[in-house]
């Protein structure tokens, strides 16, 4: 189960304060595209709009910087986070290194895994990252993306490290803003991919699991540069 679909349960059995209520409204706004990065979040208007005092907006306010999803700028105020072509090649990084050591760790440990379980999400993203697309993708989006991040979380959560689980689910907070969409609607990946990274993992190898969790996550990067570096230049000449 995935950091997400976890928060949400535990959600479901408790009180939502007014903070939770414009956190949860925020993130899904900022996840799914509704607000872009770079947008300013003046607190007095979503509180205006959540109906809620501007205590909690602050709340939620920081909770989603936790998370990556907002900044704080200089003489701005809070901001919908941007991307620097640094910022995601660091993150990019990071979660190759959390996600190899995650392969290592699921495959030494295997047998343990809920096989039947990944496999299904394996299967079921494969199939909609594998349809084709007329280069718009706003209409199987959603479901990609969040397919995409349960099966990643999935093996996570699985690894034997909640503090590799909770960092590499800020990581996924970032993607699922920005690069995991460019990278699926414009780099399509094989019609068995998560398929293939599971089998790796299930040889019980974790040499072999690590090389094929770093080609996976390698796929299509120098591609997502060079649409961030054609966006970079695009916001410089419109300056």
């Amino acid at each position: 189960m995935s950091l997400n679909k976890m928060k949400m349960q535990n959600n479901t059995n408790r009180f939502e304060s007014q903070s939770e209520k414009v956190y949860r409204g925020l993130r899904e706004d900022i996840l799914n595209g509704a607000l872009e990065p770079g947008l300013r979040l003046v607190r007095r208007t979503v509180g205006k709009q959540y109906g809620t005092s501007a205590i909690a907006v602050a709340e939620a306010l920081w909770k989603l910087e936790t998370d990556g999803l907002v900044e704080n700028a200089p003489m701005y105020g809070a901001r919908v986070s941007t991307f620097t072509l640094e910022q995601v090649r660091s993150e990019q990084l990071l979660r190759q290194a959390l996600e190899t050591e995650i392969a290592r760790l699921c495959a030494m440990r295997c047998q343990e895994l809920p096989i039947e379980q990944l496999t299904k999400q394996a299967v079921a993203l494969d199939k909609i990252m594998s349809q084709k697309r007329d280069g718009h993708p706003d209409d199987s989006l959603p479901g990609e993306i969040a397919l995409h991040q349960e099966f990643h979380m999935a093996l996570a959560t699985h690894c034997g490290s909640d503090a590799i689980a909770e960092t590499l689910g800020r990581i996924w907070y970032r993607r699922l803003m920005f690069f995991n969409w460019v990278n699926s609607a414009m780099f399509p990946v094989p019609a068995d991919w998560h398929q293939r990274l599971l089998s790796a993992i299930m040889t019980g190898d974790p040499e072999f699991a690590d090389r094929c969790m770093r080609n996976h996550i390698e796929h299509g990067w120098e591609h997502q540069m060079d649409v961030l570096r054609k966006l970079e230049a695009d916001a410089r000449v419109k300056r």
